[in-house]
């Protein structure tokens, strides 16, 4: 009697699938993060590649198949989509995806100019949720909240004092500023755009 594994790969597949009268395939083998698995005879594959491979055709280079119907364990290769990885993540329920389709940050703020940054790769990053993680762990660090360490300091990391005449005062009254230090980053800005023009 031949072995479970060197039976017809479709007959073994068709035999882990229930076909639900919604039309979706689900898979009831073996799962990996909600995904089917299959042993082809060679080796263990995706149950939702194997089956787009298997009734529509080879999946592009690159592509990863999307769920249309957004449910992991179906197989039904007409719920099946390639799509590039980029519109996987956009088009799936992760904190990326949510916030692509809702402009909005997964801590709800808003993505405007003034609130959006940029990673290295290109990401969008949210402005107050990258000011409030560095506060975390400024606190952590310190061992107290940062509004209180900052008040009793008098004098700025470069020495300047936290005087009347040096101080200022953010607009949200949280937070102040050395402003000779201010003055001091303003100039060595400006004398790097020029260094800059007159080396270009």
């Amino acid at each position: 009697m031949a072995s479970n594994v060197r039976r017809d790969p479709l007959e073994r597949f068709l035999e882990l699938v229930g076909k639900s009268p919604n039309g979706h395939w689900v898979w009831a083998g073996v799962l990996s993060n909600g995904y089917g698995n299959f042993w082809d005879g060679q080796r263990k594959v995706p149950a939702h590649r194997w089956a787009y491979e298997r009734w529509v055709g080879p999946i592009p280079a690159g592509m990863q198949i999307d769920h249309l119907c957004r449910i992991r364990q179906c197989v039904n290769p007409e719920h099946l989509e390639p799509v590039s990885p980029r519109e996987n993540v956009l088009r799936s329920d992760s904190p990326p995806g949510r916030s692509h389709r809702t402009g909005k940050c997964q801590n709800g703020h808003e993505f405007t100019p003034e609130n959006t940054a940029y990673s290295k790769k290109g990401s969008r990053v949210c402005r107050k949720c990258k000011v409030e993680v560095h506060r975390r762990y400024r606190e952590r660090k310190l061992g107290r909240p940062l509004a209180v360490y900052n008040s009793l300091k008098t004098h700025c990391p470069k020495g300047h004092p936290y005087d009347e005449e040096n101080t200022y005062w953010e607009k949200s009254g949280k937070g102040r500023q050395c402003k000779a230090c201010r003055k001091l980053a303003s100039l060595a800005r400006k004398e790097k755009r020029k260094a800059a023009a007159s080396t270009g």
